[in-house]
C-alpha cells in the first residue's frame, strides 16, 4: 500500500519536473511579464518542456556521447533550470535584490 503511494508521488514530481519545470524557466526568460500573464505561461511551459527534454537527450547522447539514463536527464533538466532562473533574476533585477538583502542580513 505504502510502496503504491510512494511510486504515485514520485511520478506526480517526475512528471511536473519534466513536463513543467523547464518550460515554465524559460517562459519566464524568454517573454516579459507584459506579454504573457500567468495563464499563458502555464499553458505554454509543457510544450516548452518537452523541447528542452528533447534537445537535452539530443545534446548527451550525439554531441557529448553520454548515455541517457534518468539520473542524466535529471541533472541536466536542473542546470537548465537553474541557469533559466538565474538569467531571469538579472534579468528582472530580482537576483541584485536578493542579494542586497542577504548582504543587510548578515551584517
Amino acid at each position: 500500500m505504502i510502496d503504491v503511494l510512494i511510486s504515485g508521488v514520485r511520478i506526480f514530481i517526475g512528471l511536473v519536473f519534466i513536463l513543467f519545470l523547464p518550460g515554465f524557466s524559460l517562459g519566464l526568460v524568454m517573454f516579459r511579464k507584459k506579454d504573457f500573464d500567468i495563464i499563458k505561461r502555464i499553458a505554454i511551459s509543457p510544450v516548452l518542456s518537452v523541447i528542452i527534454v528533447f534537445f537535452i537527450s539530443l545534446l548527451f547522447d550525439m554531441s557529448l556521447g553520454i548515455d541517457i539514463t534518468g539520473l542524466n536527464i535529471f541533472l541536466g533538466l536542473s542546470c537548465t533550470t537553474v541557469i533559466f532562473l538565474l538569467i531571469w533574476g538579472i534579468q528582472s533585477g530580482n537576483l541584485k535584490k536578493s542579494l542586497d538583502n542577504l548582504k543587510k542580513v548578515k551584517k
